[in-house]
C-alpha cells in the first residue's frame, strides 16, 4: 500500500514542478516499479499503474482547468454579483453568486482588497477587472492565495472597478448557520481571552485571537489546537464514547455514539482537509471495534490518503493537508520506535512524549520548507496543554448550550492557563542551512550511538557514519561565500538583502498597497535566511514602492539603524507617515551623503549620490535616490534605486562592476547608453512585477543586449542571488 501511495503522491504532483525534478521522480517511480516486479503477485503493480494513469489525469486536467479560468478572467471586464464568505485582517473572500460571463461558475472564488467594512454574508456588486495574484518567487516565500488550492482567481479592489453594496447583511436561514450563530453570541459573553479562544478550540475560527497569540502557538507548536483536526474529532469520539460507556456498559454502543457525534460535529465545523481525514480515519477505526478486525494505523493514513488524493489531486498543495497527514505519518511509523521512552513508568508522559516527539520529528522537513524553523518547547507546552484540551472542549460544548456560571468561570480560567503558557513556550528555533545540518548531525549522531550500544552497527560502521557527516557538513562550510546578496522579487519595487560576517543589511523593503507584502514576503524570507536583526536598513528614497512595507519588517525584526538620505527631498508626505508608523522601534536613524561609507570587515559601502545639498531639476523623489558601490575583493555591485536624470551628475565617479542594479525598474527615463557603457556590467538585475508602466522598457534591454550583459528581471527569474568569494562570484536565479 505504501508503494501505491507513493505513485499516486508522484502522477498528482508531477504536473506543478519545476522540469529539473523530473529525473529524480522517474528515478523514484523507477524504484518502487523494482520493488513491485520483486513481487509474488503482480497485482500490486497493475495496481500502482492504475492509480498513476487516472491521478496524473486528473491533476493535469484541474491544473488546466484552473489555468484556463484564470487567464480567461485576466482578459475580460466582468460584472459580477459576489457575496462576502469570510472576514480576514487585510482581505474578503467573495463568492460569485451571479454572472454573464461564459465559463465562470457561482461558487469560484475571489478576493477584495478594500478600505471600506464589510461583514460576512454581505452582497456586492461589482464591474470591472480582476486582477491576477502576483506569485512572488523567493525562498521561504508562503503565499496563501494558490489558486490551484483554494480556488481563488484573483482579486479586486476600487481601484480595479467600481463596487457597490446592494445587500447588508444577507440572513442565512439553515439550521447550522443558526445554530453556529447561536453558540458564538453564548461564546462572546466570556471575558476578552475566554471569547477570543473559545470559538477557535470549538469551531476554528481565529477572527477574535489576536495577531499576537497566533504568533505565540504557532511558536509554542500548540497552533494545531486552534484549527479543528484530529485532535478534535479524537476528543469529541472520546467524550461521547466515554459517557455512553459508563451509563450503558455496551462498548459497540459507544463506539458508534461517539462516532456519530463525531460526525456532527464535523458537519458543524465544515469538512476542511484535516477534519475529513480524521473523520473517514475513525470511521474506520469505529468499523473495525465493532466488527471484531483489527485496526493498524497506519494502513488507515494510507487508504484515506489515497482515497483523497485520487479524488482530488490538488488537495496535496494545501499545506492544511500536508502537516495533518504528516503528523499522522509520524505518530504511525515514528513513535513506536521511540522505544528509549519506554523506561518512563508514568504512562501518560511517555504518550505525551512519544506523540509529540514523534510529530515534530515528522514535520521538521514541513516546517524547515514552509517557516525555516520548529518550536523547541513544543514538548513542553503540549505536556502542560494536552491534559486540559477535552475538559475544555466539553466545557465550552456546554457552555454553548447551557450558558452556566461556572461553566464560564472554568472556561474563562483555562482559557487564560493556555494562553499563558503559548506565552511562556514561545520560543522558535530559526533554522539556516548549516545549522539545519549541525543539528540532523548531532541527532543522527545520537541515533548511531543507540544503535551501536544496542548492537544494531558495528562500532567501524559507526565511525565510518560519523566520518562522512563531519565530512559532509565540513564541505558545505568551506563552499560558503564571504558575502551574500539577495535581490528579491517583491513584485514592483525593490528589496535588497546583504550579508557578511554576520552583518546584515537591507536596502529597501517593497511596498505595495493591500498586499502585506513585508508580512508575507519580505520577514520570511529574511526568517529563510535566519535572519532575526538589520544591522542597517537603507531607504533609497521615499516612494512607498521601497519603503511601504517598512512598518511590517520592523514589527517582526529588530532594526538597529535607519539610513536615509541626507537631503530635504525625501521628508515627503509618504515617508513622514511610514517613519511615524515605527517611532521608537528603530535604534537609530542616520541621514547619509555623498562621501560616506559603511565599512564591514573587507567589505565596503561608498554612498556616491546625492549630497546634502543636491536640488534634482526633475522627479525629485526618484532623483534624490541613494546610489551605493559595494566592493569586496576585486568584485563590484552598484544600487542605483530610481534615478533617472541625476545619472549624468554622478557618471564620472562610476567604475566598471560586475553587477548592476538596473534604477527605476528598468524604465526608458534610467540606465541611458552612457551610463551603462561606463559601468558595463556583467549582469544586471531588473526589480519588476505586474505594472503599468511598461517596466521593463524595450530601450534599456537593447542598450544591456548591446553591452552584452546578463539581464535577470525578477518577474520572471525570481530571487537573483549572488554569491561573492575572495576570488570571483556566482549570480543564480530563484526560478530557472
Amino acid at each position: 500500500m505504501g508503494i501505491i501511495l507513493i505513485t499516486a503522491i508522484i502522477a498528482a504532483i508531477i504536473p506543478f514542478v519545476d522540469i529539473t525534478y523530473i529525473p529524480l521522480l522517474a528515478a523514484i517511480l523507477a524504484i518502487c516499479v523494482y520493488i513491485l516486479l520483486n513481487k509474488k503477485s503482480k497485482a500490486p503493480l497493475i495496481i500502482a499503474i492504475t492509480f498513476l494513469l487516472i491521478i496524473f489525469a486528473r491533476s493535469y486536467t484541474q491544473k488546466a482547468t484552473v489555468d484556463n479560468l484564470t487567464n480567461y478572467l485576466q482578459q475580460q471586464k466582468l460584472n459580477l454579483a459576489l457575496e462576502i464568505i469570510e472576514v480576514k485582517e487585510d482581505y474578503y473572500v467573495l463568492s460569485i453568486l451571479e454572472t454573464k460571463a461564459d465559463k465562470i461558475k457561482p461558487g469560484h472564488s475571489l478576493l477584495l482588497y478594500s478600505q471600506k467594512e464589510y461583514t460576512k454574508g454581505d452582497i456586492i456588486s461589482y464591474e470591472g477587472e480582476v486582477k491576477q495574484f502576483y506569485q512572488y518567487k523567493n525562498p521561504g516565500t508562503y503565499y496563501p492565495n494558490n489558486k490551484y488550492v483554494y480556488k481563488r482567481y484573483g482579486y479586486i479592489s476600487e481601484t480595479t472597478g467600481s463596487i457597490q453594496r446592494l445587500e447588508s447583511k444577507i440572513e442565512n436561514n439553515t439550521t447550522i448557520t443558526h445554530i453556529k450563530s447561536k453558540a458564538l453570541l453564548r461564546l462572546n459573553t466570556l471575558d476578552i481571552k475566554g471569547a477570543s479562544l473559545a470559538p477557535a478550540i470549538l469551531l476554528g475560527d481565529k477572527n477574535q485571537i489576536d495577531n499576537e497569540y497566533i504568533e505565540s502557538f504557532r511558536d509554542s507548536g500548540l497552533i494545531h489546537i486552534t484549527a479543528v483536526s484530529g485532535l478534535h474529532i479524537g476528543i469529541v469520539f472520546m467524550i461521547f464514547a466515554y459517557l455512553v460507556t459508563i451509563i450503558t456498559r455496551n462498548k459497540k454502543l459507544s463506539y458508534i455514539t461517539g462516532f456519530f457525534m463525531a460526525l456532527v460535529f464535523s458537519v458543524f465545523v465544515g469538512f476542511k482537509p484535516s477534519t475529513l481525514r480524521a473523520i473517514t480515519m475513525l470511521f474506520i477505526y469505529m468499523i473495525s471495534k465493532t466488527m471484531g478486525y483489527p485496526y493498524s494505523l497506519s494502513r488507515s493514513v494510507q487508504v484515506t490518503a489515497l482515497v483523497f488524493i485520487t479524488l482530488n489531486p490538488l488537495v496535496l498543495l494545501d499545506m492544511g493537508f500536508q502537516f495533518s497527514y504528516g503528523a499522522v505519518l509520524g505518530i504511525a511509523y515514528i513513535s513506536p520506535r521511540l522505544r528509549l521512552l519506554d523506561k518512563i513508568k508514568n504512562l501518560y508522559i511517555q504518550n505525551i512524549l512519544k506523540i509529540t516527539l514523534s510529530v515534530q520529528i515528522a514535520l521538521l522537513p514541513l516546517n524547515y520548507y514552509y517557516f525555516k524553523g520548529l518550536p523547541i518547547f513544543s514538548i513542553v507546552s503540549n505536556l502542560l496543554v494536552a491534559p486540559v484540551l477535552p475538559p475544555y472542549l466539553g466545557l465550552i460544548m456546554c457552555y454553548a448550550i447551557f450558558p452556566i456560571g461556572i461553566f464560564r468561570i472554568t472556561i474563562e480560567i483555562l482559557s487564560n492557563y493556555i494562553l499563558i503558557w503559548s506565552k511562556i513556550t514561545a520560543i522558535w528555533l530559526h533554522i539556516s542551512l548549516v545549522k539545519l545540518l549541525g543539528i540532523s548531525i548531532v541527532a543522527l549522531s545520537i541515533i548511531g550511538y543507540y544503535l551501536h550500544k544496542n548492537k544494531v552497527i558495528s562500532t567501524k560502521k559507526l565511525l565510518a557514519l560519523l566520518l562522512c557527516f563531519a565530512i559532509a557538513i565540513g564541505s558545505v562550510l568551506y563552499i560558503q561565500p564571504q558575502v551574500e546578496i539577495y535581490f528579491l522579487d517583491v513584485g514592483q519595487g525593490d528589496c535588497i538583502i546583504i550579508r557578511h560576517k554576520g552583518t546584515n543589511i537591507l536596502i529597501d523593503t517593497g511596498g505595495t498597497i493591500g498586499t502585506n507584502i513585508g508580512q508575507r514576503v519580505v520577514v520570511p524570507v529574511l526568517k529563510n535566511l535566519g535572519i532575526q536583526r538589520l544591522d542597517y536598513l537603507f531607504l533609497t528614497h521615499p516612494h512607498y514602492d521601497h519603503i511601504g512595507a517598512l512598518k511590517e519588517i520592523v514589527n517582526k525584526i529588530e532594526v538597529k539603524n535607519l539610513l536615509i538620505p541626507h537631503n530635504e527631498n525625501m521628508f515627503t508626505n509618504t515617508y513622514t507617515s511610514i517613519k511615524k508608523q515605527v517611532e521608537g522601534q528603530i535604534s537609530n536613524t542616520i541621514n547619509v551623503k555623498k562621501g560616506d561609507s559603511l565599512s564591514v570587515s573587507k567589505l565596503n559601502i561608498e554612498v556616491l549620490h546625492p549630497s546634502s545639498t543636491y536640488t534634482p531639476n526633475e522627479s525629485p523623489s526618484n532623483n534624490i535616490s541613494l546610489v551605493m558601490l559595494l566592493q569586496y575583493g576585486e568584485t563590484k555591485v552598484l544600487f542605483t534605486g530610481d534615478i533617472e536624470s541625476a545619472e549624468k551628475d554622478i557618471i564620472h565617479l562610476l567604475p566598471k562592476v560586475e553587477i548592476l542594479k538596473i534604477a527605476h525598474h528598468g524604465s526608458a527615463t534610467s540606465s541611458s547608453e552612457e551610463f551603462l557603457s561606463k559601468t558595463l556590467p556583467k549582469h544586471a538585475i531588473i526589480s519588476v512585477g505586474n505594472n503599468n508602466y511598461g517596466h521593463p522598457s524595450k530601450e534599456v534591454l537593447d542598450r544591456l543586449n548591446g553591452i552584452n550583459s546578463n539581464y535577470h528581471i525578477t518577474k520572471y527569474t525570481g530571487m537573483v542571488s549572488v554569491k561573492i568569494k575572495d576570488k570571483g562570484f556566482i549570480v543564480k536565479d530563484h526560478v530557472r
